[in-house]
């Protein structure tokens, strides 16, 4: 992602889904603080060699638009480049839902139930559009797919849903 500076100068900024997810979970506690100054917060991630320096401002900026937009609707903001990535973000914002709230047993082995897979599709995309892919892709889906595979299922056909995406521009 990319970002424009205080003095005009664009910067890179590096927003790992982990720490995306945590946004939306409202749990940016998991993660240890390394240090903070007036403008900008240092983050240790589990599994990245350096620790990410993020603006102070767009942490909480980003968590309030979180809480009005999808994430889906989030990145169509940032034009073609996001459309290009949103299809694969909400994938895997789904697949880190998905590996903490399923049991690696028994509960993978359970048919999918239409209303768990629309409350990890509406988390991402927004209730209307998350039924709306859900009718959508319901002949494809099998009734002896798991939530996880009918999620999968449902992503595999976004692209045929990109309309709906854009509907409400």
């Amino acid at each position: 992602m990319v970002l424009i500076g205080p003095m005009g100068r664009s910067e890179k900024l590096v927003l790992p889904l982990p720490f995306l997810q945590a946004m939306l979970d409202d749990n940016l506690e998991q993660f240890e603080m390394v240090g903070r100054d007036s403008s900008c917060t240092v983050w240790g991630i589990p599994g990245l060699k350096e620790a990410i320096k993020l603006p102070n401002d767009f942490i909480t900026t980003l968590s309030s638009v979180l809480q009005l937009k999808s994430v889906a609707s989030w990145l169509l903001d940032f034009g073609a480049e996001g459309r290009n990535v949103a299809s694969w973000v909400v994938g895997t914002l789904i697949g880190l839902q998905l590996h903490g709230m399923i049991e690696p047993s028994a509960a993978e082995e359970r048919p999918y139930k239409r209303e768990n897979v629309i409350a990890e599709l509406t988390q991402l995309y927004g209730r209307e559009w998350a039924e709306e892919m859900f009718t959508r892709a319901a002949p494809f889906l099998r009734a002896n797919m798991t939530d996880r595979e009918a999620s999968r299922c449902i992503l595999r056909e976004a692209d045929r849903f990109r309309k709906i995406l854009h509907k409400g521009r």
